[in-house]
């Protein structure tokens, strides 16, 4: 098990036989809190928890995706239907962050939002938010016939009196309408710099929107391959895409949009195969991730790892969802890393919702010689501490 404060202390081996035994020499073990950061539990929401917090068909959940804006500290959550009301119509709802407490919902009218696979069934799926506020979702498509092509649709900002607009309707790629577009969307950038990127759930293909001309996207290769429906992407510096899936790598790849030429950068296969979408913050060195549990007697879990060597991820804590293990076929999640704030939805599994707790060493006083001098210390950085003296 895992070392205890308590179990500091000199530990000596003692090895023996029918004739004689020996003792090793002591060894100091010193067991040190909160040598890692963890996720401090926010707040969560099992399924049934809300009328659109739901467990579906294990391959064709409701709950699809989540997104996040700072300066508002909203929280989106989109359901490709309205349980509230037993209508097929998406909606997205807005959640405080910190507390989980519903307090919008973004107008989706039907008159503007409609089509999709399976006859408008999934008429939106995907959706993140840009750095100016404003929301891209879109649906899942795998034709380029009317009413059901693909469409990406923007929302100046994320209020109720914003009003959605169709920005694209066709195939993302030409001649590959045919493949499942969707299931995955990714935004960056603000205003008339904003880039939105969409793949192909077989792996071949991503197309970048970018918002000076919304109706000519630039595709790229993937080179990802097929597998789950699920999986995270996410624009990496410059002209990068990183990538996971269920059973698969993390993938990083660069792109030439003026060629649509795509290279492998580098691929990380050392996260486990249960391990599907994963949210990262490099600055930190840490990543989260979902690990789907292989027996409904126990929860799926939010992994935290320490990744300075992506090569060698640490596992640091799990931390479980709020049920035991529902059907998610399709491994369909989304893992954010916001600030100090981590979100998850397992879809038919909840929502979960974390505060980082950064590691911080106590502090220790120095004294050292110097020059005929005792010379005691104590660290600027010390937060949190405060050194007391008595003569």
């Amino acid at each position: 098990g895992n070392a205890q404060l308590g179990d500091s202390g000199t530990y000596r081996v003692i090895a023996s036989n029918a004739a004689t035994s020996k003792t090793s020499n002591g060894a100091t073990l010193t067991v040190l809190q909160d040598a890692y950061p963890r996720l401090a539990p926010l707040w969560n929401l099992p399924p049934g928890s809300r009328p659109y917090v739901t467990v579906d068909i294990s391959n064709t959940p409701n709950l699809r995706d989540i997104a996040h804006y700072a300066p508002s500290n909203h929280l989106y959550v989109l359901s490709r239907t309205n349980s509230e009301t037993g209508s097929t119509e998406a909606q997205i709802y807005v959640l405080d962050a910190t507390t989980g407490a519903q307090v919008d919902q973004l107008n989706t009218d039907p008159g503007v939002i409609f089509g999709g696979q399976s006859a408008g069934a999934l008429h939106l799926v995907s959706m993140d938010v840009a750095e100016d506020g404003a929301v891209y979702a879109c649906n899942v498509s795998t034709t380029e016939t009317f009413p059901d092509a693909f469409k990406l649709y923007r929302w100046s900002s994320g209020v109720t009196s914003a009003v959605p607009a169709n920005i694209f309707e066709g195939t993302p790629v030409t001649s590959f309408a045919a493949e499942r577009w969707g299931d995955t969307l990714h935004a960056r950038g603000w205003g008339g710099n904003t880039e939105v990127v969409v793949d192909s759930s077989a792996g071949n293909w991503s197309a970048v929107f970018n918002a000076a001309s919304w109706s000519t996207p630039q595709y790229v290769a993937n080179l990802y391959g097929a597998g789950s429906i699920g999986r995270s992407l996410k624009f990496g510096g410059a002209n990068t895409l990183w990538q996971k899936r269920l059973g698969a790598g993390l993938l990083l790849t660069s792109y030439d949009l003026g060629t649509g030429a795509g290279q492998v950068i580098t691929n990380y296969n050392n996260f486990g195969s249960a391990l599907g979408p994963v949210g990262f913050d490099l600055t930190t060195n840490l990543l989260a991730g979902i690990e789907f549990a292989s027996s409904s007697d126990t929860p799926d879990t939010l992994n935290l790892y320490e990744v300075s060597d992506l090569s060698a991820p640490l596992l640091l804590a799990k931390y479980d969802f709020p049920t035991n293990h529902q059907a998610n076929a399709n491994a369909i999640g989304e893992v954010l890393w916001a600030g100090d704030k981590v979100f998850a939805l397992d879809a038919n599994n909840g929502l979960a919702a974390f505060t980082l707790v950064p590691f911080t060493p106590t502090p220790s006083l120095t004294i050292t010689a110097s020059e005929g001098s005792v010379v005691i210390s104590w660290p600027t950085n010390a937060a949190g501490f405060t050194l007391q003296a008595t003569p």
